[in-house]
């Protein structure tokens, strides 16, 4: 069974995506860098697919008061704390069945964009290198327009720029067409007599 991809949600702050809760927490304890933690997993559907969501403590607490066949959204929420200071946290609500029709077209379009990049691979690798190439491609860009970008414009020609690059790379070289020359057709001769007028 696969998992759902949890840092594709992180990145994609404010996102919800829709799951169907098919089974209680199952605990395991787990070590990472000498470090031991907690994880839960659970059985949840998303687009009538089976995947694992393993949760944090955090997450599980927010998870108990949900029974089977219970519908939830789940997102990755930041705000920021009394000392100024930008924190996040795991946002669960229940589905209701009636909808608010506030910009339903905006939330489906976030949300489809969430689920896909939690639920497909990507196809380029993630490093430092390639991440530090596309932000000096972007600073670049910032201080050909003279440093006058709001913090907001600068992630967006980030995001304008890598997706410059991942075009590129994903690019796939096709052959050419073969021009066929145009085909003449050779002229019917009617004789007058089969002439309707």
């Amino acid at each position: 069974m696969a998992f759902l991809d949890l840092k594709a949600l992180k990145q994609n702050k404010g996102a919800k995506l829709k799951l169907t809760l098919q089974s209680t927490g199952v605990y395991q304890q787990k070590t990472f860098n000498g470090q031991s933690f907690n994880v839960f997993d659970y059985e949840v559907l998303q687009d009538n697919k089976l995947y694992t969501l393993g949760a944090s403590d955090a997450l599980h607490r927010k998870l108990q008061p949900f029974k089977s066949g219970d519908s939830f959204h789940l997102s990755f929420e930041e705000f920021t704390s009394d000392e100024g200071q930008l924190r996040n946290y795991w946002k669960v609500e229940k589905v209701k069945a009636v909808s608010n029709g506030v910009n339903e077209f905006e939330q489906k379009l976030k949300n489809d964009q969430a689920a896909q990049a939690v639920t497909q691979k990507s196809n380029t690798f993630e490093n430092g290198a390639r991440f530090g190439m596309i932000f000096n491609n972007t600073f670049d860009l910032y201080k050909h327009f003279d440093c006058s970008w709001t913090t907001d414009e600068f992630v967006s020609n980030f995001h304008r720029v890598k997706g410059l690059v991942e075009s590129c790379e994903n690019s796939k070289l096709t052959k050419p067409k073969q021009v066929s020359s145009p085909q003449v057709n050779q002229p019917i001769e009617i004789k007058e007599d089969d002439l309707p007028f």
